[in-house]
């Protein structure tokens, strides 16, 4: 059996960097899934006048597509912080009329990544899809959403622990540790308002569902960098999303150190 995923890149520019990530997953699309894509680029800015005149083409075609597919992968851009204004206007006609939405979109897998020459990657515009598609999904099944007690916010006093070290703990990844048989989170500890780096920090927890499982954060490193992850290397663990005992640790994505977990 194929499992159908319909990748929709949220830039109708012809060389966009989003548009380039869709073709790279393709390439590496595992056997037995199938990824087709769908263009934004005829869809036209909402309009209720337009809407009550009968749904545009483009419009219930891109519908018909995501009701088709097995699950829905948006290769979004990041825009000023936030969502691209062309993408978030195309996912909103599709939830037009409201009565069609838990055809189109109920109980729909949905996947969320994208490309930006920023270093922050598309962090944020992925977190600000999260209630969209809550919405979208509200007749079916909750969306996962990121552990509580991680967020990114501003560094301007002490609240976490009442230390005047460090303010926050921000730019969290998390992972399925085959060997520990738990997740781990890697975090930033910010130790100023200018988000200076205090050091590196990590929490684990076994689910995702109940984020007062997460331990206190235990110091790794000082200073360190931006975005800490690892890259799993054992056979079946080589991905950001699981690893092994031994994996490649990354800041601000480049790496020159292992990391190595032990029970």
């Amino acid at each position: 059996m194929t499992v159908t995923i319909l990748a929709i890149a949220g830039s109708v520019r012809a060389r966009s960097y989003n548009r380039m990530l869709v073709r790279a997953a393709i390439e590496v699309a595992p056997e037995g899934a199938a990824i087709e894509t769908a263009s934004i680029e005829d869809i036209p800015l909402y309009n209720g006048d337009l809407e009550e005149a009968g749904v545009p083409a483009a419009v219930q075609d891109l519908k018909n597509r995501i009701a088709g597919a097995s699950g829905v992968l948006l290769v979004t851009p990041e825009y000023n912080n936030s969502l691209p204004g062309v993408f978030k206007n195309a996912i909103d006609w599709t939830s037009r009329p409201s009565t069609d939405m838990a055809r189109v979109w109920g109980g729909r897998p949905v996947g969320v990544i994208g490309a930006t020459p920023g270093l922050g990657g598309t962090n944020l515009a992925q977190a600000v899809w999260l209630p969209v598609l809550r919405t979208a999904d509200e007749a079916a099944s909750p969306a996962w959403v990121y552990p509580a007690g991680s967020p990114l916010v501003a560094a301007t006093r002490p609240f976490h622990d009442g230390s005047p070290a460090a303010d926050v703990f921000w730019g969290p990844s998390v992972h399925w540790n085959t060997y520990l048989e738990q997740y781990v989170m890697l975090l930033n500890r910010a130790k100023n308002d200018q988000f200076g780096q205090e050091g590196i920090y990590v929490s684990y927890s076994p689910t995702l569902s109940d984020p007062s499982r997460w331990t206190a954060p235990v110091k790794l490193m000082s200073g360190g960098e931006w975005y800490p992850q690892v890259i799993g290397e054992e056979t079946g663990t080589g991905t950001d999303r699981m690893a092994g005992r031994r994996a490649r640790f990354f800041m601000t994505g480049r790496s020159d150190r292992w990391i190595e977990f032990e029970r």
